[in-house]
């Protein structure tokens, strides 16, 4: 059941990625934070339909963790897209997915969880797969766009290590009122971070005041196939959030976290090969089939121990 569900949010964060970049394309970094909170809306709204029969116990989660993690969501998604304003998407993307390497080795010094040869070798090869993923772009990447992407690295990957940490310390608390609660905070400090822009926009007289709607999310100008990419990505991200934190509890961190990150890269390929009728290189292609032998070698190496 576990793997099922792992494969399942493999290929949730594939269909993400699309929608994200069919909804943000060409889009200012102040339209894409409103963006965001949008997502963070409609992912509210599906964890708390999909978890309802849990209310009666929604007060008992861990107020501190749930908080923390909220915080370190919303903010590895607004660094990242500082990155991407900063400096190369391909490289800026190939450090934050790198991020999984911080739970695996929480998991694995923290919670003493065993690792094999298999699942070193794995790891090294999905790697290995975003190195050679990285497309060659013109745009120079200095200290202010490597310390940004360092920082949005960082972030995503206390996730995975507040989720391991949500299983060990509080197993009595349910994943549904954990993940309501969370998203409940993400909103609210993503509609603090646009309005917080909004104000110094305003302030700094950066924009004019009629600007700021320009390519915006305004439910007057928006395009109904956006406000449905916009829809699909929140249900999805709220779905997979509720996958990804039941998974860092039901198996090992050096399964779980290269599993999803490097499987999220092979599955946002693919998809973009098909829905974007993209080329791949010989080098993309050999970064698909390093990415597919590293989750493969993980999986075997799980029999091993």
């Amino acid at each position: 059941m576990e793997y099922i569900l792992l494969l399942t949010t493999v290929i949730f964060g594939g269909l993400r990625s699309v929608l994200t970049k069919l909804s943000t394309k060409d889009k200012s970094f102040f339209v894409k934070t409103k963006i965001n909170s949008g997502i963070f809306l409609i992912g509210f709204v599906t964890i708390l339909i999909v978890g309802i029969p849990f209310f009666n116990t929604i007060f008992e989660v861990p107020w501190a963790l749930t908080i923390v993690y909220a915080i370190s969501m919303v903010l590895a998604q607004v660094f990242l897209m500082l990155a991407f304003e900063f400096g190369s998407v391909s490289l800026s993307s190939l450090i934050y997915n790198c991020s999984f390497i911080i739970p695996t080795l929480f998991g694995s010094v923290y919670y003493y969880e065993k690792v094999s040869f298999l699942h070193i070798v794995g790891i090294l090869l999905i790697v290995l797969s975003f190195g050679l993923s990285v497309k060659t772009e013109d745009r120079k990447c200095g200290i202010k766009w490597f310390l940004i992407s360092i920082t949005s690295c960082l972030f995503s990957g206390s996730l995975g290590c507040f989720q391991k940490m949500l299983k060990f310390e509080y197993p009595n608390v349910k994943v549904e009122n954990f993940v309501q609660v969370s998203f409940f905070f993400m909103l609210i400090i993503s509609l603090f971070i646009v309005l917080l822009i909004w104000f110094i926009k305003r302030k700094k007289h950066i924009e004019k005041e009629e600007e700021f709607e320009h390519n915006g999310f305004s439910l007057k100008k928006i395009q109904w196939k956006y406000l449905v990419f916009i829809v699909a990505t929140g249900v999805i991200m709220g779905l997979m959030n509720s996958i990804n934190v039941f998974l860092a509890g039901a198996l090992p961190s050096v399964v779980v976290f290269p599993s999803v990150n490097g499987g999220g890269i092979v599955a946002t390929t693919i998809l973009s090969i098909i829905i974007f009728k993209e080329k791949t290189t010989k080098k993309q292609k050999l970064a698909l089939l390093f990415g597919v032998c590293g989750i493969l070698a993980i999986g075997f190496g799980s029999l091993l121990v």
